[in-house]
């Protein structure tokens, strides 16, 4: 039985971004066509221990139901360079816990830290998050994105990023790369340089 996750960050016992996660498992469920309303979502979670004090990285894994939940300490990884890999073929538009092709492709990473995917020309995601591009003091995410994930959606409703298709060879044209997620907001860590991104 193939599962499905959802990635939340827990700050200080609360959730975040909760509207946004129900939105995906909403479109998620609707996707698959399975007959059954969708759980909610924040009312799980009202039933589980969450911890108090710090950021705790909490992993839904469901398929029709619930069928564990994980939480565990967060550690921010700092990600200093990004290698582009090709995959035209790569389709991820649902947030599945096996993730056996991306993790082919992040295998070809070299000594970088992550991954740049580029799916037909055009810029989509890293491994394990959405990218935004800086020009000219505005942050761009790829239109292709695979996966469309629920901080990038926030981000875009704030009208915090705008939603741009960008091709690869127009990539020297940005100053520098962020990789958002649940767990990584425009804030969090540093911009990576574009000139730290290999071909």
């Amino acid at each position: 039985m193939s599962q499905l996750l959802e990635t939340l960050k827990i700050r200080n016992g609360k959730a975040q971004n909760l509207v946004e996660h129900q939105r995906r498992i909403n479109h998620s469920f609707s996707i698959l066509a399975w007959d059954l309303k969708p759980f909610n979502l924040s009312a799980f979670l009202k039933m589980v221990n969450l911890p108090k004090k710090g950021i705790w990285k909490c992993r839904v894994i469901y398929h029709q139901s619930i069928q564990k939940v994980q939480i565990t300490p967060y550690e921010l990884n700092e990600i200093t360079s990004l290698k582009i890999v090709h995959a035209d073929n790569i389709n991820y538009n649902l947030k599945w816990e096996k993730r056996t092709a991306l993790k082919k492709l992040y295998q070809k990473r070299a000594q970088c830290d992550d991954i740049i995917i580029v799916k037909n020309g055009m810029l989509t995601d890293s491994y394990y998050a959405n990218l935004i591009f800086l020009k000219n003091k505005k942050w761009y995410t790829p239109k292709q994105a695979l996966l469309k994930g629920t901080q990038r959606a926030k981000l875009l409703k704030t009208n915090k990023i705008i939603e741009k298709e960008i091709r690869l060879e127009n990539i020297s044209t940005y100053e520098k790369v962020r990789l958002i997620n649940a767990m990584l907001t425009i804030k969090d860590g540093k911009a990576i340089d574009i000139s730290k991104i290999y071909f």
